[in-house]
């Protein structure tokens, strides 16, 4: 006969597993409730907010009436429960292995285990996603020619692309513009909305870079530079050139 487990908060269910405490085993976390639920945690190395990474929750009845059932309680960050059927996750063989994969809000996040709905046989502990950084910056911009004239702005959208998953939500970036003249490197122009701009869900930063200063030299290319750091602990840079209009 089957035994299931019941989830709650199935809309936005979000978990991360960076943090979890280890046995000398390997990387994994049990948790035994009242000697019935076994339930072993096994998180990836290095999870992240990027959509796609997921850690696996194997849970294993050892004896139990068949009315028995376990209810897991998530902290709702926008995240989703893989391998439930109608909101439960049915065990053959007195097991089951569901899988909560990431979404794109890195933090620390809890999940509670109760039996029968008891909170008197409820274990609870806390699992951390990292930020997901991006690999590579794609840049495009509205005009590919920087006018002096008063008010006078380019727009520019930074994409923050990831070969595996996807970049975490609200990053930020980094952005330079100057002109190279003989040995020196001149920084021109303003920026607006870099500090507060954020990363949308599809990766994009959008901002204005204002060539209004009174500083640019028609006879250099002025040179744009944005930069993100990356989960390989180096930065990824991307270069736009725009020409200054004569």
């Amino acid at each position: 006969m089957y035994r299931y487990l019941s989830s709650f908060l199935l809309g936005l269910l979000f978990l991360c597993w960076a943090a979890c405490e280890t046995d000398r085993d390997g990387d994994l976390m049990k948790i035994t409730l009242n000697d019935s639920l076994t339930v072993t945690v096994s998180p990836p190395p290095g999870p992240l907010a990027n959509g796609v990474d997921s850690v696996p929750i194997l849970c294993r009845l050892n004896s139990v009436a068949d009315s028995a059932f376990f209810q897991f309680d998530y902290a709702a960050a926008g995240g989703m429960v893989l391998g439930l059927r109608e909101g439960k996750l049915f065990l053959k063989d007195d097991e089951a292995t569901a899988h909560l994969r990431a979404g794109l809000v890195p933090g620390t996040y809890s999940l509670s285990v109760f039996l029968n709905n008891d909170v008197q046989y409820a274990r609870h502990f806390s699992i951390t996603l990292a930020p997901s950084l991006p690999d590579t910056l794609l840049v495009e911009a509205d005009k590919s020619m920087a006018d002096t004239t008063s008010n006078s702005f380019v727009t520019f959208s930074v994409y923050l692309r990831k070969t595996r998953g996807a970049v975490s939500l609200a990053r930020s970036i980094s952005a330079r513009a100057y002109q190279l003249r003989g040995t020196d490197t001149v920084d021109v122009g303003r920026f607006a909305g870099l500090v507060s701009n954020r990363s949308d869900s599809a990766g994009k930063i959008s901002l204005q870079y204002y060539t209004d200063t009174r500083d640019l030299d028609n006879s250099h290319v002025v040179e744009v530079a944005f930069s993100s750091g990356t989960n390989q602990n180096r930065i990824t840079t991307s270069i736009y050139r725009l020409v200054v209009k004569q």
